[in-house]
């Protein structure tokens, strides 16, 4: 009789990829066989995140072993460091500390010479040497880094031509400037690979934030080199219009599947944007809303408008972090609380409303996989029309508008969205309602509660700042899988924290 064990080696790559970290680990030690294969699965994807436990160590000591082990860092793919040492936090004494950890960095990146992925946006953490390592990399493909220079010199980015997504953080006008010859130069690499069809980025993400260098004149300026992009993201750039992300989307129309702008410019106009603008394979679209008095109204029906052609599978809505819901926004649960707060709604404060979300689930219901929302009120009735017209949702992160826990069970529950795979809740945070709203939050056990009448698909369940993993285990003594919530450990930052907007 064949076995586990009996299968034939080859098979085990396909059958152990999927697999996370923690059972890797497990199979890894299985025998050598098993290792053999679990062990280069276990580094393909290795990551430092600045919640870590001593992250700058962990970050050294990972380049550290990444330049001393060449065996191992050949199995790396994606490299994610989100903290690292800088300059000023080395003291005059440890000099000779600060450039051996900086020439770990060089060729532990060396060594990985296999790397398709490199994230590095901490400040002042990335030097020249690296970049001229990174660009003997042949086949890497994604590099997001920190484009405020200070420790390189801006032209040093244009060594790096073989990329095909390219983000960029706070950069500052000695970066914006070389921005142009840099994507000539890619264009030029492509063709040069004869691939003079598939020319430039496919991807390109600018988060400014702080530095205001990017507006409607750069992005008119670089739009010629733009034209094979298939996702587009602007994030805090106040200089952004709808005339210079119009001048880009409009050479990518046709290509273009993920599109994000947030936080942009206060004169951006999404009407204006979306006359005669159509994205026949737009597949995620992230959006802020303007801040009131604007009429928020007129910016969701240009959201239909310009998804009307798309087979639209994600949205995801936020307002700006700097507006909060009123406390006379709020219909509380509790009859006790409610009696506090009966000042009427202010007419003019955006929300996710049950007219926009019946339009939205409508036009979209065989395609729709994930809801997000930030900050943006949404009464129960939205999040039950969601739930009725698009039962294939797998993502659902809302703020929830009204404490009638029983109501929202079942509306998310395995009947009504047998796909669910996250679901995460928010409240409202303003100081006027914390007090007599606290009791109303959902406890562990009523979270777990949630989960249990969800699907059996639901990985991630989660409230304000807290995500848990669903985890069912099976009880000997009652022959059940009850459902028990562990704290997320996952490689990757869990969905909700992915909505946190500019």
């Amino acid at each position: 009789m064949a076995t586990f064990h009996s299968l034939p080696p080859e098979l085990l790559l396909p059958i152990l990829t999927p697999l996370p970290e923690s059972s890797l680990v497990l199979c890894a030690s299985v025998n050598r066989n098993w290792n053999a294969f679990a062990t280069p699965l276990l580094y393909r994807r290795v990551a430092v995140y600045s919640w870590h436990c001593n992250a700058k160590t962990r970050a050294a000591s990972l380049m550290r072993t990444l330049a001393e082990r060449s065996e191992v860092a050949r199995w790396v793919k994606h490299i994610d460091v989100r903290d690292f040492y800088r300059d000023f936090e080395f003291h005059l004494a440890q000099e000779e500390d600060r450039d051996a950890v900086f020439e770990h960095c060089e060729q532990g990146l060396a060594n990985c010479v296999n790397l398709e992925s490199c994230i590095w946006p901490r400040h002042r953490t990335l030097t020249t040497q690296m970049l001229v390592v990174l660009a003997s990399l042949p086949r890497l493909q994604r590099l997001e880094i920190n484009a405020h220079s200070g420790t390189y010199e801006p032209a040093d980015l244009i060594r790096v031509r073989q990329i095909r997504a390219l983000g960029l953080t706070m950069p500052d006008k000695a970066a914006v400037d070389v921005l142009l010859r840099w994507f000539m130069a890619i264009c030029v690499e492509r063709v040069e690979e004869e691939q003079e069809t598939e020319i430039g980025l496919r991807e390109l993400k600018i988060i400014c934030q702080s530095t205001n260098y990017v507006g409607c004149k750069q992005l008119t300026t670089l739009a010629p080199y733009l034209t094979q992009l298939e996702s587009f993201h602007l994030l805090g750039c106040p200089k952004a219009d709808h005339i210079g992300v119009d001048t880009v989307i409009r050479g990518c129309s046709s290509r273009l599947e993920d599109l994000s702008l947030e936080s942009i410019s206060p004169n951006f106009d999404l009407k204006e944007l979306a006359t005669g603008l159509a994205l026949p394979r737009l597949k995620s679209l992230t959006l802020t809303l303007p801040a009131p008095p604007s009429p928020h109204l007129k910016f969701l029906d240009a959201i239909l408008e310009l998804t009307a052609d798309s087979p639209l599978v994600a949205l995801t809505l936020s307002l700006p972090a700097t507006l909060s819901p009123l406390s006379t926004s709020l219909v509380l649960y509790s009859p006790t609380a409610a009696a506090q707060n009966t000042a009427p709604k202010a007419p003019s404060y955006p929300e996710f409303s049950s007219s926009f979300a019946r339009s939205l689930a409508t036009k979209h219901a065989q395609t729709l996989r994930k809801v997000a929302i930030a900050r943006l009120p949404t009464p129960l009735g939205a999040v039950e029309i969601l739930a009725t017209y698009c039962p294939k949702l797998e993502v659902l992160i809302v703020p929830v508008h009204e404490f009638d826990w029983p109501r929202l069970g079942e509306a998310i529950s395995a009947a009504s969205l047998p796909f669910l795979r996250t679901l995460h809740l928010s409240y409202p945070t303003s100081p006027r309602i914390r007090a007599f709203t606290k009791h109303e939050l959902m406890p562990l056990s009523g979270l777990r509660e949630l989960a249990e009448t969800c699907s059996c698909t639901l990985e991630q369940i989660g409230q304000l700042s807290k995500v848990y993993e669903v985890v069912r285990r099976w009880d000997r003594e009652t022959d059940t899988t009850p459902v028990v919530l562990e704290r997320w450990t996952g490689p990757i930052f869990p969905e909700a924290f992915q909505v946190i907007r500019a």
